[in-house]
Parts: structure tokens; C-alpha cells; sequence
């Protein structure tokens, strides 16, 4: 039988490249609750940046958090890449958004997802909500629920893509915290009734204190 030797070719050590090394710090991310006050972000209006419904004001040019809180403002954030998870959440959203509105809110969805997404979310599960595309994740990054040093990928299964928390916040008009939640349990409890209630409370503190 006769052996046949194969011929590898020979590396010099010194050829190889070698990648560098960051030296990545981890900082867990910390989202903010509750009590704390809302970063005075602005928002640009310009084509494809806004999915308006006939709920929220039509605003011209570039607007800031504060001019939105002429009453509580319910932000919900949501990303594609959590599929089912983010769908359901919108489901209960939506479906609790005419009691938003009679408790003196208005709801607006931030998502990191560009027009068309957001048109065929609308379209595909017939909702009726407000979209805003926040670009490069910088509403995300302000309410600490988005980090490069966090990437949501190390923390569940299933997302490859780094992409907010699914996160929900009831503000109230002078700019605070009223109510937060972080689903990271995914149990399907969303705690409808309880923004609703945070709502009707920011909006009443606000009849009285004017």
C-alpha cells in the first residue's frame, strides 16, 4: 500500500497579523425609573421620521421632549429583532389607547426601525399608534436602555442584534418619571391597568397644581 505525504505550506510566524486588542470596560446598563426626570431630547421632524396618527399634534421642524408634555406622554420602545416579544407588547398598547387618551395621554412608540417598518406594523396587525424612528439609538442611549458596553445579546437568548430594552415610561408634564417597566421576565403580564392609572394621576396633579 503505498503512503501518500501531503505537502502543507510553511508560515512564517512573523506573517501573521494580529487583530488589537480593545480594552472594552463592561457597564451594565442602568435604565431610569421612576422619580428621576426625563432628558430634554430633541426630536426631528422631517420625512420619514415621524408616523404620525391623528393623535398627536403635527409639529413643524425640531421639537423637544418638554413641548410634548403639555400632558403625560406614555413612551414605549420597540425593536424588530424581539419578534413576538415586541409585537405583544404593541398589542396591549394599542389596545389600551383610547383609555390613554380619556386619562389625558398620548402614547408614542420610539423604535429604531425606519418608515416602512413601522407603515406594516401599523398595516400587518392593524394598529393605530404614533411611531417615532429613533435614529442611532440616541433616545435609547439617554433613557439608558440601550449601550455598545451592554449588548443586549449577552443577556437573552435568541437576539443577535443589539437593540433596546423593551421598555415602557409614563411621563409626567413637568418632565418626571411617573411609571416604569422593564419586561425582561417575557411572562406575557403587561401591566396595562397600571399605566393607564399612572396617567390619570400625572394628568389630575397637573389640573391641580394649575
Amino acid at each position: 500500500m503505498q503512503t501518500i505525504a501531503y505537502q502543507f505550506p510553511k508560515f512564517d510566524l512573523l506573517e501573521i497579523i494580529r487583530e488589537p486588542v480593545f480594552d472594552k470596560k463592561y457597564q451594565p446598563l442602568k435604565p431610569l425609573q421612576a422619580g428621576q426626570l426625563t432628558p430634554d431630547l430633541k426630536l426631528i421632524n422631517k420625512n420619514g421620521t415621524w408616523l404620525k396618527t391623528d393623535r398627536v399634534k403635527n409639529y413643524e421642524g425640531n421639537i423637544f421632549f418638554h413641548q410634548l408634555l403639555n400632558k403625560p406622554l406614555i413612551i414605549s420602545f420597540y425593536a424588530e429583532p424581539w419578534n413576538r416579544k415586541g409585537i405583544h407588547i404593541l398589542k396591549k398598547l394599542n389596545a389600551i389607547q383610547n383609555e390613554i387618551t380619556a386619562a389625558g395621554g398620548n402614547l408614542l412608540i420610539i423604535t429604531s426601525e425606519g418608515p416602512f417598518t413601522q407603515t406594516e406594523v401599523n398595516r400587518k396587525h392593524n394598529f393605530n399608534l404614533n411611531f417615532y424612528h429613533d435614529v442611532n439609538h440616541e433616545i435609547a442611549k439617554q433613557f439608558k436602555i440601550y449601550g455598545e458596553e451592554d449588548p443586549i445579546w449577552n443577556r437573552f437568548s435568541g437576539i443577535d442584534v443589539n437593540v433596546p430594552l423593551l421598555a415602557t415610561y409614563v411621563l409626567s408634564p413637568n418632565g418626571q418619571i411617573i411609571y416604569d417597566h422593564i419586561d425582561t421576565s417575557f411572562n406575557g403580564n403587561f401591566p396595562s391597568q397600571e399605566i393607564i392609572e399612572a396617567t390619570r394621576n400625572a394628568n389630575q396633579t397637573l389640573h391641580f397644581n394649575n
